[in-house]
């Protein structure tokens, strides 16, 4: 699998922290010279990208999205089912090798695979594929900053090339939000535990202790979801029908709302997703599930 490492002409300390970082784990990659605030003013695609939704662009954030965007054009024109994008500021734990080598199964219906934590908690898929050597992926279920290193398929990446006029927002936020009409098109995963950090966000972050675990509360919900359809007649011997309103007074429509909510918290969870195998640097560490309504 070909890795780009996308690296500004100015900044050669970043690329030479790449270099002894990637080297220490035996992958080989390819410099791709990243398009500044001023160059980006005369790209081609420059005046296809629309207005961003919220606020304006700053001029670093145009120049950062061109850059993906030239990768990847190398990944649509190449000749790898996946590529990996890499920004310059990374630490990797080892077992990010071998998957880029090809010996780790990785889901055969991916488009895109995020590889780096950021130290905030994500909504995910309980559910892991595609498992073994400690690692799982695990479908992004809600925005997940950061486009500091992931695997895009050679298919994603020419869909991506055609679709610039939708990016209305930071590359990240586009490509990892399942809210955003780009991130919502794509089949997006999570590989746990990352295998990327980036310094900025290592630095600040050290140990960090792990909270509560989850356990009791999907044990809690298991038990809410059941008094729910109980009360609904959902899923009851001999099938009962639903009556028009629960014994506690709430509406069909709302049990079904409810009894969504329920299935939502049995079938994701919301995590600090953390860091490596190999706990250098030190780990980020998973989190409890969180609230209702996470996630997207």
């Amino acid at each position: 699998m070909r890795v780009h490492v996308i690296n500004l002409a100015a900044a050669v300390e970043r690329l030479a922290h790449m270099t002894r970082v990637l080297g220490a784990a035996g992958i080989a990659f390819e410099r791709f010279d990243a398009i500044d605030a001023v160059s980006a003013r005369s790209h081609r695609c420059f005046a296809r990208i629309p207005p961003m939704a919220e606020r304006g662009w700053a001029p670093a954030e145009i120049g950062c999205l061109l850059s993906h965007y030239e990768v990847w054009h190398r990944i649509a024109s190449g000749g790898d089912p996946f590529a990996a994008v890499l920004e310059d500021d990374l630490f990797v734990d080892p077992a990010l090798e071998p998957l880029l080598d090809g010996r780790r199964q990785i889901p055969g219906d991916a488009d895109l695979i995020k590889l780096e934590t950021t130290g905030i908690e994500v909504s995910l898929s309980r559910i892991a594929r595609c498992c073994g050597a400690g690692i799982g992926f695990h479908r992004l279920r809600s925005l997940h900053h950061g486009s500091g290193a992931y695997l895009l398929s050679r298919r994603a990446a020419g869909i991506l090339i055609d679709r610039i006029e939708a990016f209305d927002a930071p590359v990240d936020d586009a490509l990892f939000s399942p809210a955003h009409p780009i991130g919502g098109s794509l089949r997006a995963y999570q590989v746990v535990p990352a295998l990327a950090v980036q310094g900025v966000i290592l630095a600040p972050t050290g140990h960090a202790p792990a909270l509560a675990s989850g356990i009791e509360r999907v044990r809690t919900v298991a038990r809410d979801l059941h008094a729910a359809m109980a009360q609904s007649g959902h899923g009851l011997p001999g099938g009962a029908a639903a009556p028009a309103r629960s014994r506690d007074g709430m509406s069909a429509a709302a049990v079904a709302r409810r009894l969504r909510s329920l299935r939502k918290w049995l079938l994701e969870r919301r995590m600090v997703v953390p860091y490596g195998l190999i706990s250098q640097p030190s780990p980020l560490h998973e989190t409890s599930m969180a609230g209702e309504g996470a996630g997207g």
